[in-house]
């Protein structure tokens, strides 16, 4: 089951200062690619729905555990659509 993606103009804005930072975007990519194919991730990824503002909304972690790069997202199940909403640090997506 293969979801469709799209992305917020959040995300691409905050995409380009990955490129920017010179941050290894090849990975954010495969990212966004196993999770569009299998609709979930592995627990490496840390992947986990987030509370408050933000609900609604799930976050990974770029790189595996230890890394401070996140990915958030929306998932529609019902529709099979992902919205990639931001990626950035903690700081960056939270303040």
């Amino acid at each position: 089951m293969m979801y469709q993606v799209a992305f917020a103009n959040s995300f691409k804005k905050a995409y380009k200062k990955c490129v920017k930072r010179g941050l290894p975007v090849e990975d954010l990519q495969a990212t966004i690619t196993l999770l569009v194919q299998n609709g979930s991730l592995p627990p490496e990824y840390k992947p986990h729905k987030l509370q408050g503002k933000r609900k609604g909304q799930w976050e990974c972690h770029i790189g595996g555990i230890g890394s401070d790069w996140l990915l958030v997202w929306e998932q529609h199940d019902d529709t099979l659509l992902m919205i990639m909403v931001d990626t950035g640090t903690h700081a960056d997506i939270f303040g």
